[in-house]
This record gives structure tokens, C-alpha cells and sequence, in this order.
């Protein structure tokens, strides 16, 4: 009988582990996928702004470019700061994502509120880039109708 119940489990346990695994290598295939979307939406942005499209590729440097190009030159310089800052302190227990989503993630919001304004969204999409890149960043990208005006935003 004994035999039986220790077939039965390992046969649940391995069960188990397979589909974790199928879970993991799925969600692992999504952020991968989202992730060579967005660096396509970007590449196409800058692109589309005259500057060259493998700036996209670098992390940090691909943002000061998508700050560079919608807010004048100290605004853009802080907001980078403050990103990099930002990211930096997520590594400090508890209070790091804290000071992330304050910090980092309001230079987030002013870069993505100039960028459309600097394609010549009106106020509602601006605002909604704010809350929803990952819907507006492509609109701009990939919309023939949609071009780099070069009015950057200046808060500074």
C-alpha cells in the first residue's frame, strides 16, 4: 500500500513542478515580449524625433534621450536625476519602493506628459500618457499622422 502512496506523490509533486514551470516560462515569455515591444515604441519615438534609434537600447542613456527631447535642458537633467535616484533606493528595504513611486515614478509621469506634448498631443492624451504609456507611447510611435513638433515642455 505503502508503494502506491509514494507513486501517487511523486507523481502529484512532479504534476506540481510542471506546471509552475509552464506558469514561469509563460510569464518569463510575456515580460520578454512586452519588454521588445517597448524598446521597439521607443526606438521609433526617438526616431521619429531625429535622434538615432539605438539610444533606446541603453537603459539610462534611452531615457535622458526621451527627456532630452521633451523638456527643455535643466528639466530634462533633474528628471533623470530623480529616475535614477529613484531606482537606485528600490534596493533600500521597505522604504525604497516607497521612494521609488514618489520619485522615479513622478519623473516617469513628466517625461511621458512632455513627450506627448512634444508630438502635439492635446491635454487629454497628455495627461493620459501620465497613467497609460504603454497605450499612448505606441499611438505616438507607430501613427503616420503623428509627428515631433519640438515644443518641449518647460517646468525650470
Amino acid at each position: 500500500m505503502s508503494n502506491y502512496q509514494n507513486m501517487f506523490e511523486a507523481i502529484a509533486v512532479s504534476s506540481v513542478l510542471m506546471i509552475y514551470v509552464v506558469i514561469i516560462g509563460a510569464a518569463l515569455f510575456i515580460s520578454l515580449a512586452i519588454t521588445v515591444f517597448l524598446v521597439i515604441v521607443n526606438w521609433k519615438i526617438l526616431q521619429k524625433a531625429g535622434v538615432e534609434g539605438w539610444k533606446a537600447l541603453i537603459p539610462f542613456y534611452g531615457f535622458y534621450c526621451m527627456a532630452d527631447i521633451s523638456v527643455t535642458q535643466p528639466t530634462s537633467l533633474i528628471c533623470f536625476l530623480a529616475y535614477t535616484i529613484g531606482l537606485l533606493l528600490v534596493c533600500i528595504p521597505y522604504v525604497g519602493p516607497v521612494l521609488f513611486s514618489m520619485i522615479g515614478n513622478a519623473a516617469y509621469g513628466v517625461v511621458n506628459y512632455s513627450l506627448a506634448k512634444s508630438f502635439g498631443r492635446d491635454i487629454g492624451i497628455c495627461i493620459l500618457a501620465i497613467f497609460f504609456p504603454i497605450i499612448i507611447r505606441p499611438m505616438i510611435a507607430f501613427s503616420n499622422d503623428v509627428e515631433y513638433t519640438g515644443d518641449k515642455v518647460k517646468i525650470f
